[in-house]
């Protein structure tokens, strides 16, 4: 396991073998015996089964919490738990209105999972450093998280009926990544910082860089202010 051989791949240096991360979420839950959710509400179980996966997988960076939802939550979306996957977004309270009309705030780290998540970072931080592993913070991405706040299909019409909206529900969006990013960096002290959009993939190039770009253009200069590492995953 080492950490810095992540750190120097991600940063463009070359190294002389391959640094790998595992990518779990729920595995890690499946790892110690635990439904995901209990496994995603409870900080020692978070910490039991992320340390327990860097170390039966000898990895050299391993993510806190997989789960694209935490933002949502933390925001009001509403949301059904399973116990074989990640919570499930079923309302979206921006899909009829802006977030300024929704009442909507920026999250701190006590609302919602993020109290969890920062226990449980704060935890496993220290274990991680003994065993020489990354500790990489997951971000919902611009993409992501627009359509968790507007619903699936209003999400995609919406870039082609109202793109004045959409600048508005971005602009909302890269201030809660930001504020997100400020949390896993300033609080628990994750080593990497991973914006993570699988939503974006169904853009255009035009719209992913007038929309996608510069909703983090602010989370990545906080990153680079404060001497970590980032990455961008589709």
């Amino acid at each position: 396991m080492a950490k810095q051989l992540l750190l120097d791949a991600l940063q463009g240096k070359r190294t002389e073998t391959t640094p790998w991360m595992v990518y779990a979420g729920t595995h890690m839950g499946y790892l110690i015996g635990e439904t995901v959710d209990n496994y995603f509400q409870d900080a020692d179980l978070l910490v039991k089964g992320v340390t327990q996966c860097a170390d039966r997988y000898k990895a050299d960076g391993v993510p806190l919490c997989a789960d694209l939802q935490i933002e949502a939550m933390a925001l009001g979306c509403g949301y059904k738990w399973g116990k074989t996957d990640t919570p499930q977004i079923i309302s979206h309270p921006c899909e009829n209105m802006q977030p300024k009309e929704a009442g909507l705030k920026i999250p701190t780290s006590a609302d919602g999972r993020f109290q969890v998540i920062v226990e449980a970072g704060k935890k496993m931080k220290p274990i991680l450093d003994d065993m020489d592993v990354a500790l990489i913070g997951f971000i919902a991405g611009p993409c992501t998280l627009a359509e968790h706040l507007i619903g699936g299909t209003k999400f995609y019409k919406s870039f082609y009926k109202d793109r004045d909206r959409m600048e508005e529900i971005f602009q909302f969006v890269s201030e809660v990544i930001l504020a997100s990013t400020r949390i896993y960096l300033n609080e628990i002290g994750c080593d990497i910082i991973a914006w993570v959009d699988p939503t974006a993939t169904q853009l255009s190039e035009k719209d992913f860089r007038a929309f996608v770009s510069p909703a983090l253009q602010s989370s990545i200069a906080e990153v680079h202010a404060a001497g970590k590492t980032s990455s961008f995953w589709l």
